[in-house]
């Protein structure tokens, strides 16, 4: 018997070649590929069709404004896009009533056996108070934003009660999961397992004659830390002057950075591509000596997956997930956080030494291939849901 899962998120491609982050399509495809019927519903967006099929994935997409304001989900992310237009608040109760309606919508239509809800709040929330009404099992997976971001006491609560109404979840780290268990969730209702990567095709190490430069990938909005690459930068250019940093990625913090590397004439050293289409990234990962993630806060560090996975040596900062990843001096160098010094130093120390920036990245390729390919990501995912849904039945 064929299962029916609906998949609840507010990050989805809009369209073929979107630059969207798409590892939650990426699920969805597997999901199909393992004989499940995958129906994913998702926030509409200017251009994006309200219903389609792409690579098997039946997609709903919900309206929640006219199509002029419906800029509430996408490009920086939902947080970062009402921090920097305060007015999209407004959007923020249609935007969640429709979601809530789609959802007891299409669980009833279509007859869905099993919802898995990607992030806590709001699709997790919604999706615990809305299937369990229908006694349709509920997985929520937890990406590391909505637990790190979203603090206070009234998100603990909303977070717990999630949590302990879901029937099963997943993080993305032991970071994640240490959070969950501080929330008094018992732990065999949390397993760890992070999105996968797809490294035979879009993140494979091809053989290049020439590998060159730092590459930086992620949003350009604050947490992410590319203004403290920028200052590391500065200070590593004026001892090799031949070393060329790339950006790949666009957001709201863009413009100030751009106005720091003209400030210290840096704009024929620096790049800034903006968003690229997902299956070009492996491209730019394929032609960097170092990627550097000076992330201040990550649930997981899919981008530390994929450098790796692409054959580049990696610095980033020593946060908690990001160990799940990185072991420091085996597979990577990491650095302590918000040390523009400290990323200086460990970023030189590659580009002085090319056997250790080897050895570095052959370890880590071998590390993540066994841990983070899809194939063994979605066996996992899959073989979840096929619980809960022979649990329900």
């Amino acid at each position: 018997m064929v299962i029916r899962v609906l998949i609840s998120t507010s990050t989805y491609p809009r369209w073929e070649s979107d630059t969207e982050p798409d590892f939650i399509a990426q699920l969805a495809q597997r999901l199909v590929e393992c004989g499940m019927e995958v129906h994913v519903l998702a926030p509409h967006a200017p251009g994006a069709q309200r219903e389609e099929t792409l690579h098997g994935v039946h997609i709903h997409r919900y309206r929640y404004a006219p199509d002029f304001f419906e800029h509430l989900a996408y490009e920086s992310g939902i947080l970062s896009n009402l921090r920097h237009s305060p007015w999209k608040y407004a959007l923020v109760l249609p935007f969640l009533f429709n979601q809530a309606w789609q959802l007891r919508i299409l669980i009833r239509r279509l007859h869905i056996q099993v919802v898995h809800a990607h992030w806590l709040f709001p699709q997790g929330l919604l999706a615990a108070w809305i299937a369990r009404r229908f006694h349709v099992p509920v997985l929520v997976t937890g990406h590391g934003s909505d637990l790190s971001a979203l603090r206070g006491t009234f998100f603990a609560r909303l977070h717990t009660w999630t949590l302990q109404q879901a029937t099963h979840a997943t993080v993305v780290s032991q970071a994640m999961r240490r959070s969950c268990l501080r929330l008094g969730i018992p732990a065999e209702k949390i397993s760890v397992l992070p999105m996968g990567v797809d490294f035979a095709a879009r993140f494979a190490a091809k053989e290049l004659t020439v590998r060159d430069g730092l590459l930086f990938v992620g949003r350009l909005i604050p947490v992410k830390g590319c203004a403290i690459l920028l200052k590391a930068f500065s200070q590593l250019s004026k001892l090799h002057h031949e070393l060329r940093l790339t950006i790949v990625g666009d957001g709201p913090e863009r413009p100030a950075l751009e106005q720091y590397v003209t400030q210290h004439a840096l704009s024929g050293k620096v790049r800034f591509l903006g968003a690229v289409a997902n299956d070009k990234l492996g491209d730019y990962y394929r032609r960097a000596s170092i990627v550097v993630m000076p992330s201040l806060q990550e649930g997981l560090g899919l981008v530390a997956v994929e450098a790796l996975g692409s054959g580049c040596a990696l610095v980033a900062h020593d946060l908690p997930a990001l160990r799940d990843v990185v072991r420091d001096k085996e597979t990577g160098l990491l650095v302590p956080i918000d040390d523009a010094s400290a990323l200086y130093t460990a970023i030189e120390s590659l580009v002085n030494q090319p056997s250790l920036r080897e050895r570095l990245a052959q370890a880590g390729r071998l590390e993540v291939l066994s841990r983070f390919d899809w194939s063994i990501i979605s066996d996992g995912y899959s073989a979840i849901l096929s619980e809960l849904v022979d649990r329900a039945r």
